[in-house]
């Protein structure tokens, strides 16, 4: 069974200024292999919403590492799964 996978606009937002700062860093080639693992993430995911560590927020808010300077934040529900942010790693930590 699949999860259906919902994009907070917060995690659209992170998203696309991850991609534009590969972009502008390190050209085209370098953003298209950053969107295949973004899709292949958000497929195993959907697959299996228990694949990465559990947060310290909450057991139901997972966070999976895309590459590292990159995480995603999502949390689990009964019928479907929510992206809640991307998170740039060089930040300074949430908690």
């Amino acid at each position: 069974m699949s999860f259906e996978i919902f994009i907070s606009d917060d995690a659209t937002e992170g998203l696309l200024s991850t991609a534009n700062y590969i972009k502008n860093t390190w050209g085209e080639a370098a953003l298209k292999k950053f969107k295949k693992r973004v899709d292949q993430i958000l497929k195993n995911i959907s697959r299996d919403p228990y694949i990465f560590q559990a947060s310290d927020f909450s057991d139901s808010v997972r966070r999976g590492l895309i590459t590292p300077q990159c995480s995603i934040y999502y949390q689990i529900h009964e019928e479907y799964i929510q992206v809640l942010f991307f998170w740039d790693n060089r930040q300074e930590p949430i908690f």
